[in-house]
């Protein structure tokens, strides 16, 4: 089973490392965070400190999974449609936010996700309400340390490569210091 660093560093050409013991806002694209994210035991340790430290945790999933039922909030979305989500939240983000990255090839990439992932259609894709997409686009991008990630972690994933890239995407728009990309050593 291929691993989420395997896939990510496919897609982005290096893993992301994740800072969750310094973060503020979670947005969780179906991660398995409380059910065997890397360490479990340090997962539930950086939990049990999210709720001392009021750090938000947002589970977007196709089912109430432990961690959407642990979560502060459970946004749930039809089977398949997380990165189309994330395509929705990026819209927001880059249209009437105004954010942007200096990502190699940003410029094209915004343009499709302005054209293509209009928040009215990803709403209807997803079954999550267009004024929904908006407020999750809103508090991801208000927190000083926000986090998004995707895949269920452990040895698998169960994300695509469109929806690691979109979802790390947020991360890159939001310029946040919580999530950082690390290559392979040669």
């Amino acid at each position: 089973e291929t691993s989420a660093e395997t896939l990510a560093a496919a897609a982005l050409g290096a893993f992301p490392v994740y800072d969750f013991d310094n973060t503020d806002f979670i947005l969780s694209f179906g991660a398995r965070l409380l059910e065997g994210w890397g360490s479990q035991g340090d997962m539930h340790k950086s939990f049990i400190s999210w709720k001392s430290k009021g750090v938000k945790l947002v589970q977007v999933d196709t089912n109430c999974s432990r961690t959407a039922s642990l979560a502060d909030q459970w946004v749930a979305v039809k089977p398949g449609t997380e990165g189309i989500l994330a395509m929705g939240i990026a819209n927001y983000l880059i249209s009437r936010k105004k954010l942007s990255s200096s990502g190699e090839g940003f410029a094209k990439w915004a343009q499709v996700v302005v054209n293509e992932y209009e928040l009215k259609d990803v709403a209807q894709l997803t079954g999550v309400a267009e004024d929904k997409i908006k407020e999750l686009a809103e508090a991801f991008s208000r927190a000083k340390r926000p986090m998004a990630v995707a895949g269920k972690g452990a040895q698998g994933v169960n994300a695509s490569a469109a929806e690691i890239i979109a979802v790390y995407a947020l991360n890159s728009l939001v310029k946040t210091g919580a999530v950082s990309l690390k290559k392979y050593a040669a």
